[in-house]
């Protein structure tokens, strides 16, 4: 008897030190919260390597629910933000290996797409994200006829993600459906609006839709980022130029001047606060504004202020 209450004593002091052990080991995070995680890190700009601790976040939730359609669409919006860093990089390499180095990205944002897509049709940041891929591209590309075919395809899938249900919220404040509007209000500015262009391209530019779907879309949070504010103000003075309405051109002046006050958090707030100024004295190209081509234009600066400055 003596026997078996010392055993027992053991089997229970076993247990209890199994159960302390059990205690001891880290609990999973829920994938809410690795969500939330991924999220936080995706914003650390701060952070040198924020975006490989997104894609480790994105792995530990696609281990958990590889058919989550989020562990899709956010790694191909992880692939646009790098592709938005190589404006902050010195161009020591040839520009055609540049271009390829942005234009593997887009195919990496395409194929997290369709595994997104094929997992949930219906999902409205999967849309959203496959055609910010197609973007990716045509502003790589630049005017090649690829680039026309697929400014269609681009307009079709952020049409198609206004017309979705989401309640996801973007920076915890911006609806998946008010980016879809402010990328297409890029997009019909950046359009020719000529019969010609719509007849081979499917679709044409529309000045006025895009000023109209740019303040619909850039309010609240979204004017307090250079990047938006930016892109609202090129699309009013294109309007203005367009519609022959001085007003809306001054509007759109006034905008830039507002954004140059705005705090730079990162640091693509302070190129866009370069063009912001580079806009204010050459206005007529704000119907052709895109960070490609005011990326020559600030280059060429640069090296006149360093020619001058050396004279």
């Amino acid at each position: 008897m003596v026997y078996l209450r010392f055993a027992f004593t053991l089997l229970v002091a076993g247990l209890f030190q199994v159960g302390l052990a059990e205690d001891k080991q880290p609990k999973e995070k829920p994938v809410t919260a690795l969500i939330q995680e991924a999220e936080r890190w995706l914003y650390a700009n701060e952070v040198p390597d924020h975006l490989d601790r997104v894609e480790e976040t994105l792995d530990q939730i696609a281990k958990r629910d590889p058919n989550l359609p989020y562990a899709h669409w956010a790694r191909a919006r992880v692939m646009f933000w790098r592709k938005e860093a190589f404006y902050l990089l010195e161009k020591k390499d040839t520009r055609d290996k540049f271009e390829k180095e942005k234009l593997a990205l887009a195919d990496q944002c395409h194929t997290h797409c369709d595994k997104c897509l094929e997992l949930a049709p219906q999902n409205a940041e999967c849309h959203l994200m496959k055609g910010v891929c197609y973007a990716m591209q045509v502003s790589t590309w630049g005017g090649r006829w690829k680039s026309v075919r697929a400014a269609r395809q681009m307009d079709e899938e952020w049409k198609r993600t206004i017309s979705l249900p989401s309640d996801f919220k973007h920076r915890g404040v911006v609806t998946t459906a008010q980016l879809a509007m402010v990328l297409r209000g890029i997009l019909y500015r950046l359009m020719p609006d000529s019969w010609w262009f719509g007849f081979i391209a499917g679709i044409q530019g529309d000045k006025e839709k895009a000023y109209e779907w740019m303040n619909e879309g850039v309010v609240d949070f979204l004017m307090k980022e250079p990047v938006t504010l930016l892109e609202k103000a090129a699309t009013a003075i294109c309007y203005g130029q367009a519609a022959k309405k001085p007003e809306k051109i001054e509007e759109g002046l006034a905008l830039l001047r507002t954004g140059l006050k705005l705090p730079s958090r990162y640091a693509l707030d302070d190129l866009d606060k370069r063009n912001m100024k580079i806009l204010l004295e050459i206005p007529r190209k704000g119907c052709s504004y895109r960070r490609e081509r005011f990326e020559e234009i600030s280059e060429q600066r640069l090296k006149d202020e360093v020619q001058s400055s050396s004279k």
